[in-house]
């Protein structure tokens, strides 16, 4: 759809009817960077109500049918003791170090210990490696950096009703549920590491 709300409506509507009489626990939205979040969020909400939902924007999004450049994703979970809560964290770019801090604290809040975060930060801006490097090593952590508009170097995220740009959306998520995660990458050492200290670019042109 063209328009934010419609998009995030239909996306929400798929994601209910595959859920059947299930009822939804949380949610994760996947938005296209060109749409108004605000729009998106809203008409997610229409059809979730007050359900917990955290996202982010991307150049295209992903599902089994393969990628969408100008289509909302929205995955739901659900389950029969699974609690979420959504938090919002708008100065993260500026400060990461702070927001590490209030993320810490808000853990300490909790009356129920959490049992996995999810997040998504700015892909752009902030040290995202700080925020990882803070939380303790047996909560399990997963997420992203959300990308955008290359050119001036933007990208939201959204938080329940909150998006905007610059910031960092998580989820504390616990219940009755098991969290696996694994990390792997292609690449693979050849030699010794060396410290590049100089580089130079040539051209060279040719004609008939």
């Amino acid at each position: 759809a063209l328009d934010g709300r419609e998009a995030g409506l239909q996306a929400t509507h798929q994601a209910l009817n595959s859920l059947e009489t299930s009822t939804s626990a949380f949610g994760i939205v996947i938005v296209p960077y060109r749409y108004d979040p605000q729009q998106v969020i809203s008409g997610v909400a229409s059809l979730l109500g007050n359900t917990p939902i955290i996202g982010f924007s991307t150049t295209a999004t992903l599902t089994q049918d393969g990628q969408h450049p100008q289509s909302v994703v929205v995955a739901l979970l659900s389950g029969e003791d699974i609690q979420a809560e959504a938090h919002w964290f708008p100065s993260y770019a500026q400060s990461s170090q702070d927001i590490s801090t209030r993320l810490m604290q808000l853990l300490d809040y909790q009356q129920r210990p959490t049992q996995s975060i999810l997040m998504f930060a700015d892909g752009f801006n902030g040290d995202a490696e700080l925020m990882c490097n803070s939380i303790p090593n047996h909560l399990p952590v997963m997420g992203g950096l959300a990308s955008g508009e290359l050119h001036t170097g933007t990208s939201f995220q959204i938080a329940g009703s909150q998006s905007g740009m610059s910031g960092l959306s998580a989820a504390f998520l616990r219940g009755n549920f098991k969290v696996g995660i694994g990390l792997g990458h292609g690449w693979q050492p050849v030699g010794p590491r060396a410290r590049a200290t100089r580089a130079t670019c040539s051209a060279a042109l040719a004609g008939e």
